[in-house]
């Protein structure tokens, strides 16, 4: 490698909490879901995040419906959008679907299928492109689903949300 070629590098990957994720209710009208904790860049600054992982349909009755990835940022320095407040993840109700709109964005749509139990890969290999190619200084996910099923939830396990941070490394002479 040449001085001053750039080279990309890899962060060790992190996993999300998921404890309120696993057994998450569906919502027909797409307001109810899970927040994930903060994705803090402000110190490590990286280019871009990879977000990756598993959803898992719930064991019982048919899974037909659509799992929805949103990605949310912060409004400030110290505010975040609508129901949404950094502290940890938790199961939230956005105040209607426009407001959702309005607080982040849409950046993977799963349609599932009547397989029980099925886990549903997903993969956003670039957070930054979906914000004009910054990365925000802080955001998080907010998954919500229409995957119905006789017990309307998610699988009580089965879960994953993985971050992988990536950033340039310039070649010294």
């Amino acid at each position: 490698m040449a001085a001053g070629d750039l080279k990309t590098q890899y962060a060790a990957s992190s996993n999300l909490t998921v404890t309120a994720l696993n057994s998450l209710a569906a919502s027909s009208t797409w307001v109810a879901g899970w927040q994930s904790d903060v994705i803090d860049n402000s110190t490590n600054k990286y280019g871009t995040y990879e977000l990756k992982g598993l959803i898992t349909a719930g064991a019982t009755g048919a899974q037909v419906g659509i799992i929805e990835i949103w990605v949310i940022r912060m409004i400030d320095d110290t505010n975040w959008p609508d129901v949404f407040t950094g502290a940890g993840q938790a199961a939230k109700t956005v105040t209607s679907r426009n407001v959702l709109y309005s607080c982040g964005v849409l950046v993977k749509a799963i349609p599932t299928d009547a397989v029980a139990s099925r886990a549903y890969p997903f993969n956003v290999p670039d957070i930054a492109s979906y914000f004009g190619g910054a990365m925000p200084e802080k955001c998080l996910v907010w998954i919500t689903h229409t995957a119905q099923s006789t017990t309307n939830t998610l699988a009580a396990s089965g879960q994953q949300v993985t971050t992988k941070g990536i950033y340039g490394n310039v070649a010294q002479a």
